[in-house]
């Protein structure tokens, strides 16, 4: 029997490429009791390249370690996926959740901030989020700030440049380029066709 030991920095640094800044989703660093014939050649090519170092030999074994350590990484993710159920959040935490981006529309800031709203990393709140409304944070905000596009739009005489900085769209084009994709029309035509 031979035991190897990945160093956890690599564990580290291929989940934070794997899972896209999201590295707290692998758990454990390692799994015993289940054959993998893949892990087992990197395993022996490994061993081989200790016991027969050669030029490059360093530069080989710490790639074969990364190898190793996306085989383990994939398989946690695999199993993970398929034994965790997808929380829903709690009515609270929708009143939470919701209440903040109604009252910070113009700046609600990343994920990582609604997350951290309800004490969640990034990657469980989206999909609690979107199993709990049906759509993804992204998409409920872009419904809320057209909506508020078209409150302002109704009830205000704010210009569009206006109404882009209130609701927290990056520049007027693409506020407006969203509204028309939307509800089919510019917001300028909009406002005059529900004025008349």
């Amino acid at each position: 029997m031979q035991q190897i030991y990945v160093d956890a920095t690599i564990f580290d640094e291929c989940a934070q490429a794997m899972f896209k800044g999201d590295p707290d989703r692998h758990i454990a660093k390692g799994f015993h009791g289940v054959f993998d014939p893949h892990l087992k050649s990197r395993a022996e090519a490994l061993l081989e390249e200790a016991r027969n170092p050669a030029i490059g030999g360093d530069l080989n074994a710490d790639l074969i370690a990364q190898q190793m350590a996306i085989l383990i990484l994939r398989r946690e993710n695999t199993e993970r996926l398929l034994v965790q159920k997808v929380r829903t959040l709690s009515d609270a935490e929708t009143a939470r959740v919701i209440s903040y981006l109604e009252e910070q529309i113009e700046d609600v800031g990343g994920m990582d901030t609604l997350a951290a709203l309800i004490d969640m990393d990034v990657y469980s709140f989206t999909n609690a989020f979107k199993a709990t409304t049906g759509q993804s944070p992204g998409q409920f905000l872009i419904e809320r700030r057209i909506a508020r596009v078209k409150d302002l739009l109704i009830n205000t005489q704010d210009t569009l440049a206006d109404i882009t900085y209130a609701t927290g769209f990056s520049n007027q084009p693409h506020m407006t380029s969203t509204f028309t994709k939307h509800v089919g029309v510019s917001p300028g035509k909009w406002r005059k066709a529900v004025r008349a």
